[in-house]
């Protein structure tokens, strides 16, 4: 008994160094479950400080690489490029060359991320995710036949065919070929698959070859549109940007970046500008997609081998709008996480104000929106917000009262949303 009471102090002392030495000085393993659980709930600005702190204690080049993978995910792409530009100076491998193509994508930098996509296919001409960003890229160029090689050279290396046939059926949308776009995505739907670029782009094709029916049913398996005849409204008068307009918008834009005879050839990918907003190639609702998902404000991990061409494309969401009567004026203000770019047309009509929003995606809220702001204000005949092309959304504002002048302007961004645009209306 005696030698049990001696070994117990000598085994706790074991069990309590083992314990102690499975805890680094560094908090290594705190920080471990920290990641862990922030990952679970994809909570990514809390993943973005712990991996700022990581990088800031130690150069680590997994370290940079997995930091500016998170930036992209909250779509920072400025922030993205900026902390990978070390990487691409050092003999950049494949993983950084499609990470930086995805940042340039999301910027327009159409030129210079099909050189990134090129550079990691020579280092591997097997990769799925490389080929499926390029068929992107090169849709948006105007490219398809190219494009198309691309994403089955994707779906040969294995790329999910969620991803793959949403791309192909994007493809066949852009050549207004709607039924080969449903038979490629039918398949995917009636194998269980209702994702939102998947629904889109099936009822797109569906309500283009007139089958209003089968998009109607689909539709009631989206909760999103409460508004079903308006969006099915809307979706009738789409069509695709022409490709030869697609390649003209390439070709200028090619031209324009080309350096001239004296100046030193540097790639473009390695030059740290911002990103701008461009207008979109693709339509509303035929989506290219890139694999993060690109939905909900909290992102998803990106999958290494996603990657979705979706319809739409560069086009941004209205997050918020608020409106209001002031002592002399109304006042309406569109709030998104995106600049906004606008232009006023002449109406001929003294109660009538219109605005085009470029870049814009129609959607459900929009239209709800328009009709409660009605609603609410006497003095407001109608808010109707409608598709005038592919890229661009039309404000039409009705009064019931003359309107004398519009002042139109930014104030500081609040929160998430990056872009107030105040449109205030005078009237008599």
């Amino acid at each position: 008994m005696g030698k049990i009471i001696k070994l117990l102090p000598l085994l706790f002392c074991v069990m309590a160094t083992g314990c102690h030495n499975n805890y680094s000085d560094d908090g290594s393993v705190d920080e471990r479950q920290k990641e862990f659980i922030l990952s679970k709930v994809n909570n990514y600005q809390g993943m973005i400080q712990l991996y700022r702190g990581k990088l800031n204690r130690r150069e680590d080049p997994a370290v940079r690489y997995k930091l500016a993978e998170l930036y992209y995910q909250v779509e920072d792409y400025e922030s993205s490029r900026h902390y990978l530009s070390p990487l691409l100076a050092d003999n950049p491998d494949e993983k950084t060359l499609i990470l930086e193509s995805k940042n340039l994508l999301e910027s327009g930098e159409l030129l210079d991320a099909l050189a990134a996509i090129r550079q990691a296919l020579k280092l591997d001409p097997k990769s799925g995710e490389a080929h499926n960003i390029q068929g992107i890229l090169l849709a948006q160029t105007g490219d398809y036949p190219a494009a198309l090689q691309a994403f089955k050279e994707a779906r040969s290396r294995f790329v999910s065919d969620n991803i793959v046939l949403n791309n192909m059926a994007m493809l066949a949308i852009l050549q207004e070929n709607y039924a080969a776009a449903r038979d490629y995505l039918m398949p995917l739907y009636t194998r269980g698959d209702t994702s939102q670029k998947t629904l889109h782009n099936l009822v797109f094709a569906l309500v283009k070859l007139q089958d209003f029916q089968g998009a109607e049913n689909i539709l009631r398996q989206d909760k999103m549109y409460q508004n079903r005849s308006g969006i099915l409204e809307s979706l009738v008068t789409l069509a695709p940007r022409p490709q030869q307009q697609l390649q003209r918008h390439y070709n200028r834009t090619a031209l324009k970046e080309m350096p001239s005879a004296t100046e030193p050839v540097v790639t473009e990918s390695h030059r740290q500008r911002p990103p701008v907003s461009i207008s979109a190639s693709l339509k509303e609702n035929s989506e290219i997609t890139l694999p993060d998902g690109k939905t909900e404000v909290a992102k998803k991990s990106v999958v290494s081998e996603n990657a979705v061409l979706s319809v739409t494309g560069n086009l941004r969401e209205i997050s918020a709008i608020r409106s209001g009567q002031h002592t002399n004026h109304f006042r309406i203000t569109l709030e998104s996480a995106y600049a906004v770019n606008y232009r006023e047309l002449k109406s001929t009509q003294k109660n009538k104000r219109v605005f085009e929003l470029d870049n814009i995606k129609l959607n459900d809220f929009l239209l709800r929106v328009g009709k409660a702001i009605a609603l609410r204000n006497s003095d407001v005949k109608k808010v109707n917000f409608y598709q005038k092309n592919d890229v661009t959304v039309m404000m039409e504002i009705d009064f019931n009262k003359e309107i004398t002048r519009t002042k139109t302007f930014r104030i500081a961004k609040s929160g998430k949303n990056q872009e107030r645009l105040v449109f205030d209306l005078y009237h008599g």
